[in-house]
């Protein structure tokens, strides 16, 4: 908001975007803190967003590695390009990484696609 205040910019619409942006994010965070993956399977049976509900939380603590696994090497997050393109490629690698192990364990469990 700071920087649209400044830049004369700042309408009503985008102060209603903040909002929603803000408490939206807020409420899936507070959703996610303070609901066992456990419960949500209850209420809404075993499926597609329960499983991924399930794994949500493996795949912060994969990001958060590999945060730690590059500031270990020297990287820092700075407002330079560089430096979130480098973030970006290294979590694009492994994405891609996972996908293939994803792919092959279930071609070893007899999976055809």
């Amino acid at each position: 908001m700071t920087i649209d205040f400044f830049t004369t910019t700042l309408t009503l619409g985008i102060v209603v975007n903040l909002v929603y942006g803000f408490t939206t994010f807020t409420s899936l965070t507070l959703f996610y803190l303070s609901t066992p993956p456990r419960h949500l399977r209850m209420f809404i049976g075993f499926n597609v967003v329960s499983l991924t509900y399930h794994f949500l939380g493996y795949s912060i603590k994969l990001i958060l590695d590999l945060i730690d696994v590059l500031n270990a090497r020297g990287w820092e997050l700075s407002p330079k390009i560089s430096s979130q393109k480098y973030l970006l490629r290294a979590f694009a690698t492994l994405l891609t990484t996972r996908l293939v192990e994803v792919e092959e364990a279930l071609k070893a469990r007899g999976l055809e696609g």
